[in-house]
């Protein structure tokens, strides 16, 4: 079989038809879009894989690139084994591990997100008066102080919020509760309870979601510390490692 001329042309015009669409999608998944006019709220950075964005009265979703603007009324996902930050002006940051969702609102003096599930971790910036709102599925609003350190993770119909540094106030059917490093809460989704524990023991050192970036080939030495005033004489605590965030595997524990 030999080929002419205008077999030649049809197959290179096929070829460069095939290679432009091929970036046409490329470039539409991989877009970022800027709301011209609007001043965004964040900028979003990726510690891990990607993120996504969706734009308030929009169904479309599209990828988000280191230090893409995030808007009011955004909502924010991260994939699986993937974690992004969102960085505010006033010193709010918000980080986001695998799986997780949440819509922000911002006002004039605080922050409002809706967590839709996942786990994060918050710092309610020290210039910001009126600190952050959570509110969640089940109607309960959490509401952190300026300056809180704190921490969300749902496992199942329940979400655990652990307060490290400052205080939060919780709101559900006109009760409220204050949460600080001392206790934890506990909020069932399905059946709307809120159940307040007090910590016997609770990380000190180090600070939550501390990365260490060793260069060195010989061992670090990494110290842990915990404030174990709750805990009853004579009793004893174990520190666990894992190598992934969930405790699947490489599980270690130090007496």
């Amino acid at each position: 079989m030999t080929f002419n001329k205008l077999d030649y042309i049809i197959t290179i015009v096929t070829f460069v038809c095939a290679a432009l669409l091929l970036k046409l999608f490329f470039d539409d998944v991989n877009r970022v879009t800027n709301r011209e006019g609007l001043e965004y709220t964040a900028t979003i950075t990726f510690k891990k894989n990607k993120a996504q964005r969706q734009f308030n009265n929009s169904l479309k979703w599209e990828r988000l690139q280191n230090e893409s603007p995030v808007y009011d009324g955004d909502t924010v996902r991260t994939g699986t084994d993937s974690e992004a930050a969102l960085h505010f002006d006033d010193g709010t940051g918000l980080d986001l591990a695998d799986s997780t969702i949440i819509q922000i609102r911002t006002l004039l003096d605080s922050h409002k997100i809706d967590f839709m599930g996942g786990s994060l971790s918050l710092r309610s910036g020290q210039k910001l008066a009126g600190g952050v709102t959570v509110n969640t599925k089940d109607g309960s609003v959490i509401s952190f102080e300026k300056g809180a350190v704190a921490s969300m993770l749902q496992n199942g119909d329940v979400i655990s919020v652990g307060v490290d540094s400052g205080a939060a106030s919780v709101v559900k059917n006109g009760v409220t509760q204050t949460v600080d490093r001392s206790n934890e809460l506990s909020i069932d989704v399905k059946s709307g309870t809120l159940t307040v524990v007090k910590r016997s023991i609770y990380p000190v050192e180090p600070q939550p979601d501390t990365r260490f970036v060793i260069f060195d080939k010989d061992a670090e030495s990494v110290t842990f510390k915990c404030d174990s005033s709750g805990l009853s004489e004579g009793a004893a605590g174990v520190v666990e490692l894992a190598s992934t965030p969930v405790f699947e595997s490489g599980l270690m524990e130090i007496p």
